[in-house]
């Protein structure tokens, strides 16, 4: 049970929601490293939290995620001469969606958080999309009561808040679970649905995708960590890839972790050679061949006007270097449990559909180095498909569709799909197969 402060009460009767999953509990008292980092961050958020007062860590009883995705730190001190309840967050911590029988009413004294409320229980359990707002010191956080709401604390900063009633009286917290999924709050401060068929096909298995430290291949790293993967992401200059580093040093779900960024320009035979040595014995389940380019002129490309250097350095990185990679990679794969193969194509390379009114993006020519080496991409996997087809391995081409990433927005193009759009409907595909 959790201890609230409302004067206001009484004046709303419990009510019985849906989806109970757990309710808050006393998990223990906080000691050590985590409570010298906790009492640290209350203190510099202006509360006086002495060494004598004790601080709890609460969290779901069914622990769900564990007490760093689903709880927080609690003490009780004054604050302007009224005894509150005082809460901390450690950085990336979250309290997953829940809802009250009472009105809450905080103070933020320090970091920030992003609220993210449901308009009912309903909403939720289907996965609509909540409201988002970040909260900041001086801010009010406010929640009507029986509003289903979650908690998702900055990943830098963390945030400590207070009641600002202190009568401490009794509130009930129930806990609710979206029947098709989690939401995932990622390094980035973004929250991503993360369905439930993605978690259940990828939570503990090693993926490596290539390409990663932007666009789809960034997007693809942030889901497979949030449903519990364990990414080796690849990009061509790992010091550089900043975000990429963040998402994969945290894993916001219980067993997540274990991700790394590796080195590998997929054009370079040396680069994807020196990969495949550090892999040893790794088992990988799954490889995603996202890495791509596009010509300069991206996406005009006339074929009546392309030439040698363009079309090759399109080839080198497209088909070349995904056929090398994934030739090498094959033992890897062999000693997983899924061994499959997912390679993005696009809808430009599509030989049924690029004349007349059903032509790919309304282009019957044009994007010519970027297409050619796509078809060229699809026959390979599907001789990779058919010689492989007995030792049980699945090998997926599929287009992302036309998603807003550099290449995407290339030409003054406004896609219709954000890439995290685009990879979620992506994972749920390779989650059937």
């Amino acid at each position: 049970t959790d201890r609230g402060t409302s004067s206001r009460n009484d004046r709303f009767p419990y009510a019985t929601v849906i989806m109970v999953v757990g309710k808050m509990v006393v998990d223990a008292t906080s000691t050590g490293a985590l409570e010298a980092a906790t009492r640290s961050r209350l203190n510099g958020a202006g509360y006086v939290v002495a060494d004598a007062v004790e601080i709890s860590l609460i969290h779901c009883e069914k622990d769900r995620f564990g007490w760093l995705g689903n709880g927080f730190s609690q003490c009780f001190v004054e604050v302007d001469g009224v005894k509150c309840r005082v809460l901390d967050y450690a950085p990336s911590q979250a309290l997953q969606p829940h809802a009250h029988d009472a009105d809450e009413r905080f103070l933020i004294g320090g970091g920030r958080v992003r609220l993210a409320k449901w308009s009912d229980v309903t909403s939720l359990e289907v996965g609509t999309p909540p409201t988002l707002e970040w909260k900041k010191a001086g801010d009010w956080l406010e929640v009507p009561a029986m509003t289903p709401h979650a908690l998702f604390a900055d990943p830098d900063t963390g945030v400590q808040f207070h009641e600002v009633v202190g009568d401490f009286g009794k509130r009930a917290t129930e806990f609710l679970a979206p029947k098709e999924g989690t939401f995932v709050i990622g390094a980035d401060s973004e929250l991503r649905f993360i369905p439930k068929s993605v978690s259940e096909a990828w939570a503990g298995k090693r993926v490596l995708v290539t390409g990663c430290s932007r666009g789809l291949g960034l997007s693809f790293a942030y889901y497979l960590v949030s449903a519990g993967a364990h990414v080796l992401a690849t990009c061509r200059s790992p010091d550089r890839a900043e975000k990429l580093q963040r998402c994969v040093q945290y894993s916001p779900v219980q067993g997540g972790g274990g991700s790394s960024v590796l080195a590998c320009d997929v054009s370079c035979e040396e680069s994807i050679n020196s990969l495949v040595s550090k892999l040893g014995d790794f088992a990988i389940d799954m490889l995603v061949n996202n890495a791509g380019i596009s010509s300069p002129n991206h996406p005009v490309d006339p074929i009546v006007s392309t030439n040698s250097t363009d079309l090759l350095s399109v080839f080198t990185t497209n088909v070349v270097g995904t056929v090398l990679l994934t030739q090498k990679l094959l033992p890897h794969l062999r000693r997983g449990a899924d061994r499959k193969v997912c390679t993005l194509s696009s809808q430009l390379a599509s030989i049924t559909n690029c004349m007349g009114p059903t032509a790919a993006q309304g282009r019957a020519g044009g994007v010519a180095c970027y297409r050619i080496s796509r078809a060229a991409s699809n026959m390979a996997m599907r001789a990779l498909a058919g010689e492989l087809e007995a030792e049980g391995f699945t090998v997926i081409p599929m287009s992302p569709g036309h998603a807003a990433t550099d290449m995407g927005c290339s030409g003054g193009r406004a896609p219709s799909l954000t890439p995290d759009e685009s990879v979620a409907g992506m994972l749920r595909g390779m989650a059937r197969l």
